[in-house]
């Protein structure tokens, strides 16, 4: 099992080649700038449906969310003639004046780079304090990619998208093609031949990533962990260049959303209220597979990571310790008191590996229903002494944080669990003789 932080910089475990953790300095002053607007922007072939369930949780999180049809798709008209273009389409026609989250998936997250690029150059990046990357690259086309891409430009014109389709049906998810067939087959032909050429055209953006790093923006590089196209590889160094963080969706391909539509990479956008409703859908996540836990009798079981269920619910109540700590920083500011396997000392700072073999020994001793209670309660007072600031107290950066925030840490909380370890465990629950799902 991953080893992992609860904390700050618990949605980001992959470490950088220095050794630090990879939200890296453009997260330090990020609740600061948390925008209310949120603009996604989609894929190719696709239109602005593609994010509808994303959208739904945003708004129903508070936020405003702009979701445009890209020229010559959704019904939109006209076609790109090139990135650039587009970019300045957006920023001239659709995208607000205030501050925005800024959000893309695959050709999406090339044309946040475009718009990145063009606020630099007119003065105004200060317009986008937060971006998420998702199954994306900054690097442009080699050659090879070049002419594969004017090849189907050349065919799409020709034929139209039917052979389009038909690779969608082969190679994704039958629940993700059912969707992405609909739209490819109401994107224009202009648009997509034209889409094509434009990605084809589209310069190598690292430069924009390696400014990102020195101003104040939160970059988070989305990316499922069975996309072949632009793979994890691509996502870590669009951290690594931005200074963010990366967060992998586990069992999606180059659509991840469409794959695993849950709220995964959503809350990094969220308010606080947005934040508590999550964790609440969370804990009863888990209390369902507690419960099927309990009655398979698997409770002592050891799963593919060595540890047992009675293990990992140790592990995650033992890093609760640490949120509530926090949590009740809330009132005056001052520096936690840490729990004692930490020493009394920031574990941000600690060796992880020491740290959860010192949570592990501790845990020996206990039975399963001491180690379910100790959890239970720990998840129940994080969410009641989450409700008592207001959001203001929420969202103050704490230096004793590095800059990170109170909200910040219940993301740390929530990606803890539904992120870090909820998939493997849900998948080894799921394979277990006698297993039904939805029952308690």
């Amino acid at each position: 099992m991953a080893q992992d932080k609860t904390g700050p910089s618990q949605n980001a475990t992959t470490q950088n080649s220095t050794g630090q953790n990879s939200t890296g300095q453009n997260t330090d002053q990020s609740a600061a700038a948390r925008p209310q607007t949120a603009v996604l922007l989609h894929a190719f072939p696709l239109d602005a449906r593609m994010w509808d369930a994303q959208k739904a949780a945003l708004e129903a999180a508070g936020l405003r969310v702009i979701v445009p049809h890209l020229p010559g798709f959704g019904g939109e008209p006209g076609q790109m003639n090139s990135l650039e273009a587009a970019a300045q389409w957006l920023l001239d026609s659709k995208l607000p004046e205030e501050p925005f989250s800024l959000v893309g998936l695959s050709m999406g997250g090339y044309l946040v780079l475009e718009v990145l690029a063009l606020l630099e150059e007119r003065g105004q990046s200060e317009r986008v304090p937060r971006v998420v990357l998702a199954d994306t690259s900054a690097s442009g086309d080699d050659e090879e990619k070049k002419q594969h891409r004017e090849e189907q430009a050349q065919r799409v014109l020709a034929e139209g998208a039917e052979f389009i389709i038909k690779n969608a049906r082969e190679e994704q998810k039958p629940s993700t093609a059912e969707q992405t067939v609909a739209m490819t087959q109401e994107a224009s032909r202009e648009g997509i031949a034209a889409a094509l050429r434009a990605m084809a055209a589209r310069a190598d953006r690292r430069d924009v990533l390696r400014a990102l790093a020195g101003r104040q923006v939160a970059v988070l590089a989305l990316v499922g962990s069975e996309d072949g196209l632009t793979p994890p590889e691509e996502a870590q160094e669009t951290a690594r260049l931005s200074g963010g963080t990366v967060q992998q969706i586990q069992g999606a391909g180059h659509l991840a959303n469409l794959d695993e539509p849950g709220p995964a990479g959503v809350s990094e956008l969220m308010s606080a209220p947005g934040v508590l409703a999550e964790l609440r859908r969370e804990f009863w996540t888990w209390q369902t597979m507690n419960a099927q836990a309990e009655r398979l009798h698997l409770t002592e079981t050891r799963m593919q990571n060595a540890w047992t269920w009675r293990e990992l619910l140790a592990h995650l109540r033992a890093w609760q310790e640490v949120t509530l700590a926090r949590l009740k920083t809330a009132p005056d500011g001052a520096e936690p008191a840490y729990p004692a396997w930490a020493e009394g000392q920031n574990p941000d700072r600690q060796d992880l590996d020491t740290l959860n073999a010192r949570i592990q020994a501790a845990a020996q001793g206990q039975s399963w229903a001491e180690s379910h209670a100790a959890w239970e309660s720990g998840f129940r007072e994080v969410l009641r002494l989450a409700r008592l600031p207001d959001e203001g107290d929420l969202t103050c950066p704490r230096d004793w944080l590095d800059g990170y925030t109170l909200l910040d840490v219940l993301r740390g909380s929530l990606a803890h669990h539904r992120e870090e370890h909820r998939p493997g465990a849900q998948r080894w629950l799921e394979r277990q003789p006698g297993f039904a799902p939805g029952n308690r």
